[in-house]
Parts: C-alpha cells; structure tokens; sequence
C-alpha cells in the first residue's frame, strides 16, 4: 500500500494522480470526511469518474476515458460502498459519479469515498471513536476483497474434483451425501486446472503448456491420470494423440478467466484470448470432439461471467437478476454452437448414466447440472447425483458454477484444507495475476 502522503503536509490534487499512474498500482483511493454547509446532511458515498466538457485532463488524456478502467472503477465503488455501508450502519447515499481531479487524472481504476458528514454532531461523535475508524477501514478493505472475489478464480473445479473424489468408482445417484468427507482427496482434475493457470502465467503458448502440464503431472504422479495420458506425461513425446476425453473441459476453466468480459460488451466480438481454451486442449486433445467439450465448458463459464457478472450489450439491459433469463441464453448458445442436447433433465439422465470418460458424454451432463442448479454447493450435489466420472462431472459443474453464484467462504477453505502448499501457491499467484488483469 502507498500514501500520497506521510505527513501532514498538503499534496497537489494532480501529483496525487501522477503518483498512482507511476507507481503501477491495481487501483487508486482515495479517502475522505465531507462536509454539507448546513450541519444536517450524514450518510457514506462513493465516486468513480464521469467525463464533464469543461474539465480537461491535463495529465490523463489518453485513458480518462478508458471503458474498461471506467467499468472496474465502477464496480471497485460499488464494492466498498456496499461494504462501508453493512460494517458501519451508517446511510447509504449511494455510488455516484463526478469529474473529481483525482478521478479524472489517474490511469488505473480509481474512486473517492466520502466516509461520513464532519460537520453534521451527531456523525461526528461516532467518527472520532476509535471503534468506528476501525470499521470504516475494515469496510474499505471488506470492499477490496469482494472486489477482488468476484473475479477470481479456478476453484470452482477444484472443489468439484475433491467433492467427486471419493464417488468415481463408488457412484451414487442422491443429492444426499455429506459434501466433504475425511477421505477425499484432489485428483488429476485439480493438479491439471493448477497446470493451466500455470501455463497461462507463463505466457499461454503451446509450449507452455506442454511444459506445465508434463511438470505438474511427473510432481504428482499418483494423481490418477487416464492410461493414455500418463504414458504422455512420463515420455519425451510432446505431440498430441487424438484423444476426445473429458481431461480436456475438467482443466480449462483458468481460459475462461482471463477472457475478457469488457471486449465482448463493447464489441458482441469474443476476445482473442479466447483461443487459449482450445490450445490447452490441442496439445494432448486434439480430437475435434475434445476440442470441443474443452471449448463449450470454456464459453459456458465466460457467458456465466458476462450475464450474472451484470454486463450487457450497447442498448440492452443487464439480466444479471434474473438468473433463469441468463441460463436461457446460455443453454440457447452451447447448443446452437456445439450441438450438445440441453433439454434433457436430471431426472431423465440419472437412472441410465454409467461411467463414461468422453466430451460428449459428460460435457452437456455437467452443464445440466449448473442449468438446473439453484447456488454453487447444488450444482455439485446434482452432479455427483448422476454418478458417472463424478469428480470430473464436478470439475466441470463447479468450474461452471463459481461463475453464475461465486463460492461460499466455508466451501471454499474446506477445499482449500485438502490442499497441499505447491497447488496452494499456485492458486495464490493466479488470483494476483487475474487481480492485475
């Protein structure tokens, strides 16, 4: 964390900003007591900027106006007013926008936070207690956090690998099993979705994952990778060999990550990185089928991202809360682009579904289970429920799932507790690499 200051000495509004645009910082705040003239006005709000005609950046003319610094400053203020607003009780005077200078001069997502009214006595008897500060900072921080969260992740497959872990061979068809056991375990779907957020933070080219995947599976080698792949692993052979099964949507959640959800708003065009889904699966999956289960989970979990994330096309509006209007258009586009028959119900498919290690037999069964799924722990309950690869079927529900509904807290560090501290390191790197994307 930098300070514009140390001391109580006054700091120009636009070296302020120059400051953060030269300190490649993730974001810029900047903290503040208002004041309303007439001693009655109380409440916290939040500013991110708004382009006036008659303020011109002076040292910020290129990205002032930047929309994918405007729509993370946005939701960057959201996140903190939401927060100081439940940590302090205090009125909610909302998320607005102003051409403040600080606002309009830095480069990176900025917002300014009036913390409360100093003039208004009744407020400022709680804001010169020790006690409040504390929970006005631990707001602002709260608010960082979410900020962050909503962006994050793998994990979703890797809670539904070691969800799945202990009914591969030992299959159940009931939502009604204890969620974690004490013999779960992650598997090769956990260590290979590790590999490509390894391989992407290294450059996302062929090689690189070739490179990951070969590292991560000699590091694990009981990690119980199918006949074919593990004689890939452990040989100096480097070419794919034609494979269509499902190891290919199991580990490609981290692709859907790092595309871009302000590319598709402003455009109705993919982004480039897109392509990075179907590189992670050519370099072992090179069967059109494994391409395409690889591809299908892939634009699932981004579409996910883009509906509930509350982004919308020019001239639309946001479906984000109404969750059965985004898995509509979601189930509409897998297939109409892939193929795959949606329309199937759980129901329909659990009493005949048998262990089954292919795209096509898996891929739209797991994507059933997040369509007829009501939060993130339900998806993984329904796709156990199916039997089958059930750690995989997980994986790829859970990767799905952590898009549309985020990751309870609870879950989330049970799985991290089966962990071990290489795959816990790479996690770790991958949430700061997508937290400066």
């Amino acid at each position: 964390v930098l300070t514009s200051r140390n001391t109580d000495k006054d700091v120009g509004l636009v070296s302020r900003a120059d400051q953060a645009n030269k300190s490649n910082a993730d974001m810029f705040l900047s903290i503040h007591f208002n004041a309303g003239g007439r001693g009655t006005a109380y409440g916290i709000e939040t500013y991110y900027y708004r382009e006036r005609s008659n303020y011109i950046p002076t040292i910020n003319k290129d990205k002032h106006n930047n929309p994918e610094r405007l729509e993370k400053s946005r939701k960057l203020a959201q996140k903190i007013q939401q927060s100081l607003v439940n940590k302090t009780g205090a009125y909610d005077r909302g998320v607005k926008s102003e051409s403040f200078a600080v606002l309009r001069e830095t480069s990176i997502p900025s917002i300014l936070v009036e913390l409360g009214f100093i003039d208004n006595p009744w407020e400022v008897s709680k804001i010169k207690t020790n006690e409040y500060q504390e929970k006005l900072a631990d707001g602002i921080v709260n608010g960082i956090v979410e900020y962050y969260k909503r962006r994050n992740l793998m994990l979703g497959a890797i809670v539904g690998d070691i969800v799945g872990s202990v009914y591969e061979w030992n299959n159940i068809k009931t939502k009604d099993f204890p969620l974690f056991r004490k013999d779960c375990f992650f598997t090769d779907d956990t260590v290979m979705t590790c590999a490509v957020a390894e391989a992407i933070m290294n450059g996302g080219q062929k090689d690189d994952f070739i490179d990951a995947m070969k590292k991560y599976g000699r590091l694990y080698p009981n990690a119980d990778y199918g006949a074919r792949f593990n004689a890939w692993l452990n040989s100096d052979n480097r070419e794919p060999y034609n494979s269509f099964g499902n190891g290919s949507a199991m580990r490609v959640s981290p692709c859907a990550w790092v595309m871009d959800c302000n590319v598709y708003e402003r455009s109705g065009t993919w982004p480039s990185s897109r392509g990075l889904a179907s590189l992670s699966a050519e370099v072992t999956h090179n069967h059109p089928e494994g391409i395409k289960g690889a591809m299908a989970t892939a634009d699932a979990i981004f579409l996910c991202r883009f509906y509930f994330g509350g982004y919308c096309r020019e001239y639309e509006q946001s479906i984000n809360d109404n969750p059965t209007e985004c898995k509509r258009r979601i189930k509409d586009y897998i297939e109409k682009t892939y193929g795959y028959n949606l329309s199937q119900t759980l129901d329909e498919i659990r009493p005949n579904y048998r262990f089954n290690e292919t795209c096509q037999e898996t891929v739209p069964q797991a994507i059933i289970a997040f369509l007829e799924s009501r939060d993130f722990e339900d998806a993984i309950r329904n796709a156990i429920s199916l039997g089958g690869d059930s750690d995989t079927l997980a994986a790829i529900t859970g990767s799905i799932a952590e898009a549309a509904y985020c990751i309870p807290d609870l879950i989330k560090e049970k799985a991290y507790s089966y962990l071990d501290e290489p795959l816990k390191d790479i996690i770790m790197r991958w949430e700061l690499y997508i937290a400066r994307k």
